[in-house]
């Protein structure tokens, strides 16, 4: 059940993206939709100004520390009172239920985590308007990749655009963290009323169908009847050629697969979907 959705928003495309997501999964539910924007505290801060010539200096010599420059700082709060003043009109527009909005100064990554903790699902964007802004190419930001890292709340990552979410992938391979993303999915897909497929990539077609039938039984009870699509070879190449094969809005998985060791070592399989997938990828831990 999904009734409060948290979406840190900075005003950037993929920001507004994302807003358009969750104002469309919280009308499954009559979900509450919080805003946040986050001040980075990092760059407010610059060294504090020395002692002049001729001035006593502090016990054990000059310590220059880390100060917030108030003045950035006031212009940064004006900043984000203006995002939130916006994320406020496109919610009320949307006629969906509003909640909070919260103006918060910290490390971006920790502070959308912990606000998460609150909600039921955190909707965010792959790049901020910093990075929107930058010359990197990397499709994934820092901040989301912190944020499904350790967020301890299902996350959904969007895309720069929104499209209508009417067909669902679930992701299944057996794992704790898929079995807790397939509740995830049936609920939408129940409520929803999506058409679902469940993919399980194995090495093989027997392996495959047998971790299948695990997912098309707990699925029976909410009264959907997924078409199992059972795929041989590596997961996130294969995941994301399904989901342009099969036409799907959105990717529903475990945040980790069986292996993390595995992912330590070859890279992760979640990070790479949700870095090239063209549809939002719903993460569940």
């Amino acid at each position: 059940m999904i009734k409060s959705i948290l979406v840190p928003f900075d005003g950037s495309e993929h920001a507004r993206a994302a807003l358009r997501y969750a104002i469309s999964l919280s009308r499954l539910d009559q979900a509450r939709v919080d805003g946040l924007f986050v001040i980075d505290i990092q760059t407010l801060l610059q060294p504090s100004t020395p002692p002049l010539a001729g001035e006593a200096l502090p016990i054990g010599g000059v310590n220059i520390g880390l100060v917030p420059n108030l003045e950035l700082q006031k212009e940064w709060v004006e900043k984000g009172e203006s995002m939130l003043k916006t994320f406020e009109d496109l919610c009320d527009m949307a006629g969906v239920r509003r909640g909070s909005t919260i103006l918060e100064t910290g490390l971006v990554g920790p502070t959308i985590c912990e606000r998460g903790r609150a909600a039921d699902l955190v909707v965010l964007g792959k790049r901020g308007a910093s990075e929107e802004m930058g010359v990197s190419e990397e499709p994934l930001g820092p901040v989301a990749a912190e944020v499904i890292r350790n967020s301890i709340r299902p996350v959904m990552v969007a895309p720069q655009s929104y499209k209508e979410i009417r067909h669902l992938l679930m992701a299944y391979d057996g794992s704790e963290a898929a079995s807790r993303a397939l509740q995830l999915a049936a609920y939408l897909g129940a409520v929803g009323k999506f058409k679902l497929k469940v993919l399980v990539v194995a090495d093989s077609q027997e392996e495959g169908r047998k971790i299948g039938r695990e997912a098309e039984t707990y699925l029976q009870a909410y009264e959907l009847q997924p078409e199992i699509l059972v795929e041989e070879g590596n997961p996130a190449d294969t995941l994301r050629s399904v989901a342009v094969r099969e036409a799907i809005d959105l990717i529903v998985m475990g945040a980790f697969g069986k292996s993390r060791l595995r992912e330590l070592l070859l890279g992760s399989t979640t990070q790479n979907v949700v870095r090239y997938a063209d549809c939002p990828v719903l993460l569940h831990r």
